[in-house]
This record gives C-alpha cells, structure tokens and sequence, in this order.
C-alpha cells in the first residue's frame, strides 16, 4: 500500500480496536498482506487486519476465524 493508505488504514484499524474497548500493542505491528506482486487498494483490509490483531491481543479466539473469509469497506 502506499505511504498515505497504509497511514490511513491504521488510523481505521486503532479506531476500530478503540471502539472495541482494545487499543494497539505499545510494541511494533507488522502487517504482511502477501503475495506481493497482488495490487492492494482500498479500505477491505481494514476489518480483517483489525481482526488478526484482536486474536493476536487474545481478545477473539484465534481458532474462532478458522475457517473465515472477511472483507470490509
């Protein structure tokens, strides 16, 4: 994504975990949207990389999302 989506698209994501009671780890967040060679545009990977990290802050069961397919916009 370019610099200006990726900006945008995190302050969706914190805003996202903000309405959810959680807020972003205070550490580093690395986000890998493989493959890629894949254009990525848009705002539909807001809800699944808010997702991710709401599994990886223990706050949804990982093994909840199995299974899955999420797209938002």
């Amino acid at each position: 994504l370019p610099d200006k989506a990726v900006a945008e698209s995190r302050e969706r994501v914190q805003a996202a975990l903000h309405a959810s009671g959680l807020s972003m780890p205070s550490k580093k967040v690395t986000v890998n949207l493989a493959p890629a060679d894949l254009p990525k545009e848009g705002s539909h990977y807001d809800l699944p990389i808010a997702l991710g990290l709401m599994a990886a802050l223990g706050a949804i069961p990982g093994d909840m999302l199995t299974g899955y397919v999420v797209l938002g916009e």
